[in-house]
């Protein structure tokens, strides 16, 4: 069985070893990016422009495609019938899995005055 200063002595000079191989990587990621590009002409950059915004084109078209198929689910779902078209303010499934709602129905009239032409 190993001393247990040997192991804290392996496990720190483990740590040491990753710690300087992810130092030398950054460093190297770093130099990549300071490097200098070569200039694009204009029509390699025109083509990028038309690139990224047919990327964004094709993307919208599946968030309205996605948004669309939504819509055509729910219009599928099936209206529950009613006896009397009424505003109803609560629904539930019951314990038989009938639909329960409770509504209030109200009638109104309405009705417009007018004055009556006199004869002044």
């Amino acid at each position: 069985m190993a001393n247990p200063r040997e192991l804290a002595e392996q496990a720190f000079a483990l740590l040491q070893n990753a710690l300087r191989d992810s130092e030398a990587r950054a460093s190297e990621l770093d130099e990549q990016l300071k490097r200098k590009r070569t200039p694009k002409n204009q029509l390699e950059e025109s083509v990028e422009v038309l690139a990224h915004r047919l990327e964004t084109v094709e993307a919208e078209r599946v968030r309205w495609q996605q948004a669309a198929s939504h819509l055509e689910e729910i219009a599928e779902a099936e209206r529950v019938k009613v006896a009397q078209i009424t505003d109803f303010h609560y629904t539930t499934w019951s314990a038989d899995g009938r639909i329960l709602g409770t509504a209030l129905g109200m009638e109104s009239s309405l009705w417009k005055f007018e004055k009556a032409a006199s004869g002044r």
